[in-house]
């Protein structure tokens, strides 16, 4: 059934900075109401790469990302200890 859902597209724009395209990654994945189950394609901006290549290479970066981290600066992070 998952191939008659709505596409799931991900979109990625080689020609921004390393730090956006974490972001659009990150932003991808914390939408509400995906199903991950639907099919999937991904939109590499400023390049004209098609097919499977492009959702390998996008899936390989997200696992770089998720494997040696995100270099995005999320500004000061505030612990509270517990009372």
């Amino acid at each position: 059934n998952a191939e008659l859902k709505p596409g799931l597209v991900a979109r990625l724009d080689l020609g921004s900075t390393e730090e956006d395209r974490e972001r659009e990654i990150l932003t991808f994945y914390k939408k509400t109401g995906i199903d991950w189950a639907s099919p999937f394609s991904v939109i590499l901006t400023g390049d004209a790469a098609i097919g499977d290549g492009v959702k390998r290479h996008f899936l390989s970066i997200v696992m770089e990302k998720i494997q040696f981290g995100f270099n995005l600066d999320f500004g000061p992070i505030h612990f509270q200890s517990p009372d």
